[in-house]
């Protein structure tokens, strides 16, 4: 619901990209079943190859308002009952990483030799959520995240970070999986 879903005083959205996420948008849809008992409508949207699950549900968004997920398109931010825990950490960094997260992989030439390795960034528009994954990783021991420039990636540079990332937490999403694997 932080990276790419909503909530709205009704329902709550999850868009996702019907080539490359169409696996993880199965994986959504029966995780909403098995944690609230709902099966997710989906729509797809021919314009953008996007593919929606939506959940028409006063009660769920209620719920989900309450336990600190925002309503409407304001500032996402983490609640702070996530921090609590390791294992809400990692639960939370995994599905935005899923969703709004990429692997991929680093080239560059010294002195005539190729280096390749994969690097793990995750992307948002919004500084405070681009902060708290970055508090995450730390209070995870992850040593070198690093936000960029603009302030608008978290990176995870380091070959053994991202190792232990794979590792520690993994991936639902498919799509960043064969990136990971490749």
């Amino acid at each position: 619901m932080l990276g790419d879903g909503s909530v709205t005083s009704k329902q709550i959205q999850i868009n996702l990209n019907k080539v490359t996420e169409k696996e993880y948008q199965k994986f959504v849809n029966r995780l909403i079943e098995t944690l609230f008992g709902i099966k997710p409508s989906t729509l797809y949207k021919k314009e953008c190859n996007g593919i929606r699950t939506v959940v028409s549900s006063i009660e769920l968004s209620d719920f989900l308002s309450k336990i600190g997920l925002k309503r409407g398109k304001g500032k996402k931010v983490i609640p702070g009952w996530i921090f609590k825990k390791k294992k809400y950490q990692l639960a939370c960094l995994r599905g935005l990483i899923d969703t709004d997260g990429c692997v991929f992989t680093h080239r560059y030439k010294v002195s005539g030799k190729i280096y390749s390795y994969k690097k793990l960034a995750f992307k948002n528009s919004s500084y405070s959520l681009i902060e708290s994954v970055y508090r995450i990783f730390k209070n995870l021991d992850f040593h070198h995240p690093r936000i960029t420039k603009n302030c608008k990636e978290v990176r995870i540079e380091n070959k053994k970070d991202v190792q232990k990332y794979f590792q520690l937490i993994g991936f639902h999403n498919s799509k960043n999986l064969k990136r990971y694997l490749e």
